[in-house]
């Protein structure tokens, strides 16, 4: 089975303690691709933060709006919880949502041609050390061998 080639994986945030500093992923392009899932990962957190995306009409991004989004949040082993639908204000991070993952789904053909590109922004947590991981995984329009960078 090559899973490469039906799914394209793309590391935003390396493991990192973000303290109290507001983070956002790498700016991700989604115009060869149908379907993203952003897993944010999170370790121990001192302190909550507010997780919201934004569509980007590019990799600087010049313009970046908050979007509304859906979203499951996995707080025990590998159980889901129910697909929740997220304002543009984000959702909440909580000081004890630690050691979990939060799965943002994205629907490229949601997104309009003057806003092709993404990312997922932490807000600045109060204080302490709080760690955060992210990951994409975006499903190409067409299968390939090896999918086409997301990240230009």
């Amino acid at each position: 089975m090559n899973l490469i080639g039906q799914y394209h994986v793309v590391p935003m945030i390396h493991p990192a303690d973000i303290t109290t500093n507001a983070t956002a992923t790498d700016v991700i392009h989604l115009a060869n691709y149908h379907h993203a899932l952003i897993l944010i990962q999170t370790g121990t957190n001192s302190k909550g933060c507010t997780l919201t995306v934004e569509k980007c009409d590019d990799v600087t991004p010049s313009t970046h709006p908050a979007i509304a989004f859906n979203y499951r949040k996995m707080t025990t082993s590998d159980t889901w919880g129910a697909l929740t639908a997220a304002e543009s204000t984000g959702i909440a991070i909580g000081d004890g949502d630690d050691n979990a993952v939060i799965g943002i789904e994205i629907d490229c053909a949601e997104l309009d041609s003057d806003y092709p590109y993404v990312r997922a922004c932490l807000s600045a947590p109060a204080s302490g050390n709080n760690y955060y991981s992210a990951v994409a995984v975006l499903t190409p329009r067409y299968a390939q061998d090896v999918p086409q960078t997301a990240i230009v």
